[in-house]
């Protein structure tokens, strides 16, 4: 499917930003897996994305974090990531539950404990394990239920936060950084 949708978003983006310099830049973004796109760390800026304007994908290590001091929800929710995050081990076996959109993305697992962890705000890496189809989200039935040796850790990612706000914000969160699938 991802296949078909390639040549077609590539045609429409050469024929909307017909005569634009940055094209070879634009198609090299769109030809790259949407998938691998997002595992290796990178950001698409939302706010260049238009008819007229260009797609500007920014490595998140390079992109700037948004000032907790001047976003006080993001402050309390990154406090309790780290919260949370505090005892749990990397790597850690988990139960992948599967995706889910509430007002945000939610990329579930499931571990010792009742432990239920959300990396859905993640600029997450699963290697070779596509764990839902990134066009629409839907869970890959292969993997949901299965446990994964989780590695994790909290690295720079760009999402919308928070608690109604819908702000697109960058901060440093718990990403998969690798995923092992146990047989």
């Amino acid at each position: 499917m991802k296949h078909v949708l390639i040549p077609i978003l590539i045609s429409f983006v050469l024929f909307s930003f017909g005569g634009n310099e940055h094209e070879e830049e634009i198609i090299n973004v769109l030809e790259t897996d949407s998938t691998e796109q997002l595992s290796n760390n990178t950001i698409i800026d939302e706010d260049s994305i238009g008819i007229e304007d260009e797609l500007i994908a920014v490595p998140a290590d390079e992109y700037e974090l948004t000032d907790l001091n001047e976003n006080p929800s993001l402050k309390n929710y990154v406090d309790y990531l780290h919260e949370v995050m505090d005892d749990v081990e990397s790597p850690i076996e988990l139960v992948y539950e599967g995706v889910d959109f509430g007002d945000y993305f939610h990329l579930t697992f499931t571990g010792p404990d009742e432990l239920y962890l959300d990396f859905g705000d993640a600029s997450n890496d699963f290697g070779e394990y596509e764990l839902y189809d990134p066009l629409t989200f839907e869970d890959n039935s292969k993997y949901v239920g299965k446990t994964f040796e989780v590695f994790w850790e909290f690295k720079a990612s760009s999402f919308y936060c928070c608690e109604g706000e819908m702000e697109s914000t960058t901060a440093e969160v718990p990403s998969i950084v690798q995923l092992k699938l146990m047989e």
